[in-house]
């Protein structure tokens, strides 16, 4: 199989095509403040999964936390003259006693050290739940299911590749990005280190939990065409086959910044250049890869 840049593009079955535009429907509904929760992860989300892997916050946990208070400050403000504080009706329950700091991001980034890790342990904990309940209320998978791609770097508790391969459950601990595009650029996300592999996996008709996330509530556009899968799910892998990765050195994309870095609020924020996709002369290159092909469970 041949999948990245270059390769053929798997159409879309009815089955996607459908869960597409649910979706499209029951993220339009949520409030301003889901929405955000969901674009949020979209622009930045090492800090949510290193604290589901290794039940603690990274460093970067409080700049994260930081830019959470600032970006949905910016987002209430989209368009508005004259800025304003954000309400207490404008956050979710559970994030009112923030309200403050949704205020002043400032103010929380020059707390004391301690004050500033209690807080932020709270909001992350909090913000994974959050997005975690939003996901499993979304629709249903219907049809006869679809596939979607990702790619990862090796962890334990992968099956072996080679004679001893066995079928596998694979528990997965994080939330997971994946794509509806085979022919994604997928060394954007590979490790320069270490082993990575490429996962196509079936979404079998009955799943609730995955969400195609809708361009409008996505910090990359068209880039991505991302369907997050919720965490606590397992990928059970069946088998594995060897395959080719078509792919572009990311300094070689034409990507550009839709928004002003200085003031960035929930919307597209990155987006390839589709008529110059590729500058410089950047070329399509290729390496062989090993593909686990799995089921969503």
């Amino acid at each position: 199989m041949e999948l990245g840049p270059g390769s053929k593009t798997q159409p879309y079955n009815g089955s996607l095509l459908k869960f597409m535009t649910d979706c499209q429907k029951y993220t339009a509904g949520l409030s301003l403040f889901n929405r955000y929760i969901l674009w949020r992860y979209s622009i930045g989300s090492g800090a949510i999964n290193f604290r589901l892997i290794f039940g603690k916050d990274n460093p970067n946990a409080t700049y994260w936390v930081y830019l959470f208070f600032e970006y949905y400050k910016n987002t209430i403000n989209q368009g508005s003259l004259k800025p304003r504080d954000v309400k207490a009706s404008e956050v979710s329950p559970a994030f009112r006693e923030f309200l403050r700091w949704f205020n002043s991001p400032k103010e929380y980034s020059g707390l004391h050290i301690d004050d500033k890790a209690e807080i932020t342990n709270k909001v992350i904990a909090l913000y994974i739940n959050e997005l975690q309940a939003i996901m499993l209320k979304g629709p249903m998978v219907k049809g006869e299911g679809f596939t979607v791609f990702k790619t990862s770097t090796q962890y334990p508790g992968l099956p072996e590749i080679g004679p001893g391969f066995k079928p596998t459950v694979v528990p997965q601990i994080p939330f997971n990005s994946s794509t509806v595009m085979s022919d994604m650029n997928f060394y954007v996300f590979q490790s320069p280190e270490g082993n990575n592999y490429m996962w196509q996996i079936f979404i079998p008709p009955g799943t609730r939990g995955p969400l195609f996330i809708d361009e409008q509530i996505h910090a990359y556009s068209s880039m991505e065409k991302e369907v997050l899968l919720p965490h606590g799910v397992n990928f059970d892998v069946r088998s594995y086959s060897q395959g080719i990765l078509d792919y572009v050195d990311p300094a070689k994309m034409n990507v550009r910044q839709l928004q002003n870095p200085k003031n960035i609020s929930m919307g597209p924020v990155y987006e390839l250049n589709e008529f110059v996709p590729i500058k410089n002369n950047g070329l399509i290159k290729q390496k062989p890869f090993n593909i686990f092909n799995a089921i969503l469970r």
